[in-house]
């Protein structure tokens, strides 16, 4: 139904029949299918400005093709609504009495015309089709329908990539009027066999041609396709007879999947699988087995959605599909190049189960197809956040660029929205545009879903951002969570509210009440804390008495249910009661369910030891979540004591007031935002703010410096990681300093450790924050000394040359007059790393690293001299003085080595890579660069393989592979211009080498065949240049799931690889032989098909982040 090249010209009776059409009222009509009872055209409804699909029979309208055609009215239309059935808007007939059908148009057309494109999906991503057209079918079924003609060109694809079934043209009514001549009307190679044969079609028939179209998406070919020169005849023998298990040995799927599609296309109708139902069952089963993201299958019968349990998913992870503008595809590599590659998905794994919610799934997924912006409002604990995130894990198929989610609740600070977007879309950036023009410039081509929760506090901030980023990418779509609405052009409102309950003034049947979602949900969270609890004849009225008395609301009813661990239901109900009564006495004026929600937080508040109520207060002082660490240095004293902490923590997690999750290979603790913001009001009522805000300043202010002082060793990867997680209560921390008098000159210690920001690529928000926090005291200390140097090395980093020599002079000034050695180390270092990158006289650069080399041995100060040796190193080869320049790089290299700086190791590794292409060993270079490419891989330096990719296309090129040299210099240039940097950050001497390499590979292989593989090369994803870099195949563990499955010794053995230990180190930690820590080691490369130490690094990261 989709629109493929050109439109053709109308002609002959299609020419007639849109002249009838447009006679009624219709625009635009184009012809965009036809088959053998009609025609299929695009129209445009002017009245109500939407494009649709207007089917008109052209058959001559006798009886039975009149019926057949109204069979087919009947038959959509008692099935129009659910949301993987193509809808029907209208019917009627032209002037000339041709019967027509209104319905929905799809652009993106059909799985048959996705197949032919694109080739075989794939059967992670065939099995979401496969599941929710079961569903369809089953639907179809219960109300008395048969299709006869499942096929993948009946099988639509929204614009928001859901599987529509269409074209129940053949379809009749059990019982309906038959073909007077009983031909088969479906398409062969999807037709059952007993129907070849002349039997009567049935459900049976339907799910052989689901499992047929399954088959033919995974492999890209029908099961049974005629072959050249084949007759019919021969085609349908082979149907009849031939195993199909032999045609599924041509491909590789798992087992169970081979088993399912086995039984739903079993030749014997009897043996086959049932219903679709079963079919979609089975398949959910596959997903869960190989722990993959498991399908929802709308069914209208239960009045439910039936959809997977937490425990079967997957955290966070979902295939990539397609985008609003593309397909439910499998896994698809993006036109360009996209540094989103921190995860696959941004969505956080469900701890629980979803309950109910399938009516408003489904409505705000049909909404969010339509309008771009989606802002779901409502109350707290109304279960707006479960909704958003339902929604998106539903929609991350249909986007190719993925779905990722900012979580708003704890950012204080509006200037900082966009980079908190910046910072969940995973993007590195160098340059000098603004956070909101970096966002804009990585979306415009993106095609992707972007949740933002909980924008109520940054409602301002927010509209002004979802504006920018709507107008400037038009594949992005924001579904957004608030108490209030954005209140900007194009944004539908959403209201969500509490779940359905019995009525009171109804009567409700014995044992049907699990059917209202309330209680449903107040059934199987109670079911989870209290062993063998189900509704019973004898407590089934108290249970609807109390969900009735929650008004539904998702947050009450679960807190609530938490109660039975000590409760009855009966003495629930009574407690309650006396809980709403004391509150509404006192309460009046309060909303009906902000008292509801009140009286239940309050009473879980007095259920609550003293120590609980005041840890669950204290704790409302992080951002986001935090660890057992951190909740003894911050909340303890000398009346809520550190050896207490843990156990009262774990009270509060059984009370449902803390979230207990496992993150990094350690348990982290959150509260829901109603929850904390409860106990925040608490906290400020007892005056104890002002000091657990310092407490908990000082306490990452602690793990800022540790993280500076431990980052030239082998821990580095971890702290990244570890920076990482605590990005938000970093943050909160500088806002402390940035907003209390007398906290600056803290703020600037804190703001000024320079390897956070370049490690997590955030130059632009490190430069924010010291920059403000500078404004609030212009007095020369050495807290400012170090923060104008750093401010400097930024800049220069970004290419702003003017404020980096500017703000260094001033450090150095203020340095001099303070006798502040290392200060003015780092601001000598930043005006000779100026010198050397934006001047034609990079000599003049030498005696300044000279002079700073010697300050900074000074002063004692650790780390910071490596990072300046490598801009010694990078000056002399820039002055053609290699010989000098390799001895300063082998000394950083073997320093590097020695204290496991697998970071610096990496830019030495580049160096010497460098120097010696440039000596013309071209082999030995490409085996440094490989080297420090994987490293880089390992940090996600985007900066570092930019740098790395150019040198080993001069490696090619140097080589005589000029195509290999021509693809990976158009893979730099995407990842430069991504990453918002001048190629090879604008230094002359680096740039003057690539145009010598490039003029090489260009000539060799000339200008078209370079320019067809520089466009390769640019057209590659992240992970594609990095593969190609590097020869390689794709990583199959970037998933996230090895090939084959480690043991329990062989993953602690990556992990301890992953920290940068030897095998001798790993031996001795681990008190085995040192033989036996190689063989660990050497299965663990052999089970991941690994080639490197990195590569496990790298892999370890992955399960971790």
């Amino acid at each position: 139904m989709g629109e493929i090249g050109p439109v053709p010209a109308l002609t002959g009776l299609a020419l007639r029949i849109a002249s009838e059409l447009a006679a009624a009222g219709y625009e635009d009509i184009h012809e965009i299918g036809r088959g053998g009872f009609g025609i299929v055209y695009r129209c445009r409804q002017p009245d109500l400005d939407r494009v649709v699909a207007v089917k008109v029979l052209i058959a001559e309208p006798d009886g039975s093709n009149l019926e057949r055609f109204l069979r087919e009215q009947r038959a959509m239309g008692k099935l129009s609504g659910h949301p993987n059935v193509v809808t029907i808007h209208d019917v009627g007939a032209t002037p000339s009495g041709r019967p027509f059908i209104v319905m929905e148009y799809h652009r993106r057309d059909s799985l048959h015309a996705l197949i032919r494109s694109d080739g075989p999906i794939g059967w992670e991503a065939a099995l979401p089709i496969a599941i929710k057209v079961a569903g369809a079918l089953e639907t179809a079924h219960r109300a008395g329908v048969l299709h006869r003609d499942v096929k993948p060109s009946n099988i639509l694809l929204t614009d928001y990539g859901e599987p529509q079934l269409a074209d129940f043209g053949i379809a009749r009514i059990f019982g309906g009027f038959e073909t007077a001549d009983r031909r088969v009307t479906g398409s062969p190679a999807f037709t059952a066999p007993e129907v070849i044969t002349g039997s009567q079609p049935s459900e049976a028939a339907d799910v052989y041609g689901l499992g047929a179209t399954l088959f033919c998406a995974i492999t890209g070919h029908a099961a049974y396709e005629r072959r050249s020169g084949e007759s019919v005849v021969a085609q349908f023998l082979r149907i009849t007879r031939e195993p199909l298990t032999d045609l599924l040995d041509e491909v590789a799927i798992p087992d169970d999947l081979g088993e399912a599609i086995t039984a739903a296309m079993d030749r014997d109708p009897q043996s086959r699988t049932s219903t679709p139902g079963d079919l979609g069952e089975q398949l959910r089963a596959v997903e869960a087995r190989h722990k993959l993201p498991i399908d929802g299958m709308p069914l209208p019968d239960s009045g439910k959605v039936r959809s997977g349990n937490a425990e079967d998913r997957r955290p966070g992870a979902s295939p990539q599909t397609a985008g609003p503008d593309t397909v439910a595809s499998p896994p698809r590599t993006p036109a360009r190049k996209a540094p989103l590659a921190r995860s696959a998905i941004g969505v956080p794994g469900e701890l629980t189960s979803f309950v109910g919610r399938r009516h408003e799934v489904t409505a705000v997924r049909k909404v969010l197809s339509a309008s771009r912006l989606v802002t779901l409002t409502g109350t707290g604990g109304v279960g707006k956040t479960r909704l958003a995130l339902r929604v998106a894990q539903d929609a991350s198929r249909a986007l190719p660029d993925g779905v990722f989610v900012v979580e708003l609740a704890a950012l204080e600070v509006p200037a900082l929205l966009p980079y908190s977007v910046i910072d969940a879309l995973g993007i590195r950036d160098y340059s000098l545009r603004t956070p909101t023009t970096v966002l804009c410039d990585h979306l415009r081509e993106r095609r992707l879903l972007l949740v933002l929760d909980n924008c109520e506090h940054l409602v301002d901030a927010a509209a002004e951002l979802v504006n920018d980023v709507l107008r400037a990418a038009p594949g992005i779509r924001i579904l957004a969570t608030s108490r209030q609405a954005l209140r900007i052009a194009g944004e539908h409102v959403y209201p969500v509210l509490p779940l359905p309950a019995p009525n009171p003034a109804e009567p409700i049947a014995p044992g049907t009440t699990t059917q209202y979602p309330a209680v449903a949900l107040f059934t199987e969270r109670s079911a989870a804390l209290v062993r063998g609890f189900a509704i019973t004849p004898n407590n089934e009225a108290a249970v609807v008495r109390l969900c009735q008395r929650l008004e539904g609301i998702p947050l009450a009813i679960e807190l609530a249910a938490a109660r039975l661990r000590v409760l009855t239901v009966d003495e629930l109900e009574r407690r309650l009661d006396d809980r709403f009564h004391l509150l509404t006495e006192g309460s009046r004026n309060l909303p009906q369910r902000h008292q509801t929600l009140q009286a239940l937080i309050d009473w879980s508040s007095d259920l609550c030891t003293a120590n609980e109520q005041t840890l669950w207060a204290r704790a409302s002082v992080f951002a986001g979540d935090f660890d057992l660490d951190a909740l003894e240095a911050v909340c303890a004293d000398d009346g809520l004591p550190a050896a207490t902490i843990l156990d009262t923590a774990a009270e509060l997690v059984d009370k449902s007031i803390f979230i207990r999750e496992e993150r990094n290979r350690q348990v982290r603790f959150r509260m829901l935002e109603t929850i904390r913001a409860y106990g925040h009001a608490r906290l400020i009522t007892s005056g104890d703010e002002p000091s657990l805000l310092r407490r908990h300043r000082d306490w990452y202010l602690s793990l800022v410096e540790a993280a500076g002082r431990e980052w030239g060793g082998s821990q580095q990867q971890q702290w990244v990681i570890r920076l990482q997680v605590e990005h938000a209560n970093i943050r909160r921390g500088l806002e402390y300093c940035a907003s209390v008098a007398g906290e600056n000159r803290v703020g600037l210690r804190m703001a000024s450790v320079l390897w956070p920001w370049l490690a997590l690529g955030q130059l632009a928000e490190g430069r924010l924050w010291l920059e403000r926090i500078l404004a609030l005291d212009m007095q020369p200390s050495p807290e400012r000394a170090w923060a104008l140097a750093t401010v400097g090395y930024f800049a220069a980093t970004q290419g702003d040359k003017a404020s980096a020599v500017s703000v260094a002079e001033q450090a150095r000034t203020i340095a001099l007059a303070l006798n502040e050695t290392g200060a003015l180390a780092f601001a000598t270092h930043v005006l000779a790393l100026c010198q050397y990158s934006f001047t034609a006289d990079p000599a003049a650069a030498i005696p300044l690293l000279d002079e700073a080399l010697q300050l900074f041995a000074d002063a004692n100060v650790p780390i910071y001299p490596d990072l300046l040796r490598m801009d010694l190193a990078a000056a002399l080869i820039f002055l053609g003085k290699l010989d000098q320049a390799a001895k300063v790089n082998d000394e950083l290299l073997e320093r590097s080595y020695s204290a496991g700086d697998n970071w610096q190791r990496s830019n030495a590794l580049w160096a010497r890579g460098l120097l010696t292409l440039l000596s013309g060993d071209s082999v030995q270079a490409e085996v440094d660069l490989h080297e420090a490419l994987q490293v880089k891989r390992l940090f996600h330096d985007t900066l570092g393989s930019a740098f790395v990719l150019d040198a080993l296309a001069w490696t090619a090129a140097a080589s005589g592979d000029a195509e290999r040299a021509a693809t990976l210099l158009g893979a730099a240039s995407t990842l430069w211009q991504e990453i918002g940097a001048l190629p090879l950050t604008g230094a002359k001497t680096l740039v003057a080498h690539g145009e010598r390499f490039e003029k090489a590979a260009r000539t060799k292989l000339g200008n078209n065949a370079f320019n067809d593989a520089f466009q390769r090369g640019a057209a590659m994803t992240t992970d594609e240049s990095l593969n190609l870099a590097l020869r390689e195949r794709p990583q199959e563990s970037e998933t996230g799931r090895p090939t084959t499955k480690l043991t329990r010794r062989e993953r602690e053995v990556a992990s301890l690889v992953a920290d940068g230990l030897s095998n001798k180190a790993i031996a001795t930690q681990l008190v085995i032989s040192l033989r036996t820590a190689e063989g660990h080691v050497e299965n663990i490369l052999n089970k991941l098909g690994f080639s490197s130490r990195a590569q496990i690094a790298t892999w370890v990261t992955q399960q971790t982040v």
